[in-house]
């Protein structure tokens, strides 16, 4: 069974390349290969090294999570054990969660201590980085709606949609955000309320005990050291704001001044981007990531050899670093990691409440 997995798994990628080949074909090659030219050596290696600034940031937030409860560890080792993560959650179909465990294994393996106490404070900064994720959504959205300027991209009845959408993911999220910082278990009655209507019971049954352990979890790290939660938020926030703002240095490289991209189109490329890769039905989203953009950049008139362009650079970079990641995970013997190595949510809780101030 896992094998014949595996088997539809591989080819299911290999047909998704064969369609973004054929389509780039369709393009032209020489036209991609001519605004990759523009780009040049230069311009890819200063997208990377924005790139990799942004998910460093996300990696300190996790080093200042594991130093409030005293787990000194040197940058080098947090460093390694962020992009073996980053490696896992981008190329597993996980909607970006997956790799914690790993990094936890690896730091615990190194350094000879909790795992259960790593993993808690792994599974804090990766809740942090969603919720900020889901607030520059937010912003996204509200500049989409409110300047007149977008009016070009999108239709009235779109931008309705959009304000309704922004009310409810405003409504939960400050709900998720004071029930953490209150350990309301705001998303455990929420679970456990549409249980009540015989919704989904099985896949409910088996989530409602798992996020209350979550929640719980991750109401004990921010009351653990409020002032280190608010600095993890806040490497999240200029994280995830350069991952926001980066298209407009590629496109810069790609078109140069006559076409400087605005806040309007930074907003609808970022929201785009974030709800393809949500569609992790293939390693990194492959093939909807690309389809779906090509799609859209039309809306925000960007031809579709310069969208090609983009794709191309912006995802190479992806995999490159994330690449590097997975390679770190074979080297360091992580590739057979057992669910027995690393205790339940219920052994974090316990650890990480025992920690002394």
């Amino acid at each position: 069974m896992q094998k014949s997995r595996t088997f539809i798994h591989i080819g299911l990628v290999i047909s998704v390349l064969a369609i973004i080949v054929a389509i780039f074909g369709i393009i032209g090659f020489g036209k991609i290969w001519k605004h990759l030219v523009t780009v040049g050596w230069d311009g890819f290696v200063i997208y990377f090294l924005v790139t990799l600034a942004s998910l460093s940031l996300t990696g300190l937030s996790w080093w200042i999570s594991l130093r409030a409860y005293k787990i000194h560890i040197s940058l080098f080792r947090t460093a390694i054990a962020h992009l073996i993560a980053f490696g896992i959650n981008l190329f597993i179909p996980s909607m970006y969660v997956g790799g914690e465990p790993f990094r936890a294994y690896y730091i615990g393996k190194i350094y000879n201590i909790s795992k259960n106490k790593v993993l808690g404070t792994a599974l804090f900064a990766k809740f942090v980085e969603l919720i900020v994720l889901v607030l520059f959504i937010y912003y996204g959205t509200i500049i989409l709606v409110t300047q007149p300027e977008s009016e070009q991209i999108i239709s009235p009845t779109l931008s309705m949609i959009l304000i309704i959408i922004d009310i409810i993911i405003g409504t939960v999220l400050a709900g998720i955000l004071w029930g953490t910082f209150r350990n309301l278990q705001v998303l455990t009655h929420l679970f456990t309320f549409i249980r009540k209507f015989n919704i989904c019971t099985n896949f409910l049954d088996k989530t409602i005990p798992k996020t209350r352990q979550m929640e719980e979890i991750n109401s004990l790290v921010f009351r653990h050291n409020w002032r280190a939660g608010f600095l993890v938020m806040l490497s999240c926030i200029i994280s995830v704001g350069i991952t926001f703002v980066k298209p407009a240095l590629l496109f810069y490289f790609l078109i140069g001044k006559s076409r400087l991209l605005t806040i309007q189109e930074l907003a609808f490329i970022f929201i785009v981007t974030q709800i393809l890769l949500s569609i992790h039905l293939t390693p990194a989203g492959l093939g909807f990531v690309e389809g779906g953009n090509l799609l859209f950049f039309s809306y925000i008139n960007i031809t579709s050899d310069i969208a090609a362009a983009y794709l191309i650079i912006s995802r190479l970079v992806d995999f490159l670093i994330a690449g590097g990641g997975c390679y770190l995970m074979i080297h360091y013997s992580l590739m057979n990691i057992g669910k027995d190595k690393i205790g339940n949510a219920d052994d974090i809780h316990k650890e990480m409440e025992n920690t002394d101030d």
